[in-house]
């Protein structure tokens, strides 16, 4: 990926599994109303997310019964939970992604770990795997761990008007 080309340090000193624990704990309720919310407004069958992480998230629509697919530079958090393997792959977020139709893709938090030089493989991929797509993203000057490409809500979205959404 990006960061073992440049030299930065590998996807395991990146992304500790200290830091993927830290995030489940933190933020367990959090994803637990973001699940139900979304369930209720859009009711999706399938489900992927693009920087699944501690795959919380994936794990919450799949009890629903919910298709889903989470992919991450990491498996850390996948492995202790009751999921399939199949609903896991292992993926670099910075080279462009193919896993088919989903009726939502999600990406929450992600897109500032992205290098700008690779945002718009991302959104392209994105952008083929749904016509729904939910994202958030760190704004300029937000600060947190490994940000690459904090950017205005504007950039983000001319990269998906590129792309024919509004």
């Amino acid at each position: 990926g990006y960061l073992q080309r440049k030299g930065v340090l590998e996807a395991d000193a990146l992304y500790s599994d200290a830091y993927y624990e830290e995030l489940a704990k933190e933020h367990q309720e959090d994803y637990e109303q973001f699940v139900d919310i979304i369930a209720k407004l859009y009711d999706p069958v399938s489900v992927v997310d693009f920087g699944c992480g501690p795959s919380k998230m994936i794990e919450d629509f799949f009890s629903r019964g919910t298709d889903v697919l989470g992919l991450d530079i990491k498996r850390t958090g996948f492995d202790d939970t009751k999921l399939p393997e199949t609903c896991f792959r292992k993926q670099d977020l910075t080279q462009e992604v193919s896993v088919g139709r989903y009726d939502l893709a999600l990406c929450i938090e992600v897109l500032e770990h992205i290098p700008e030089e690779n945002a718009r493989e991302i959104i392209a991929s994105l952008c083929n795997a749904s016509n729904l797509i939910i994202v958030t993203a760190a704004r300029p000057h937000q600060g947190g761990t490994h940000h690459f490409n904090e950017k205005p809500p504007v950039y983000w979205q001319s990269l998906f008007k590129e792309h024919g959404f509004k």
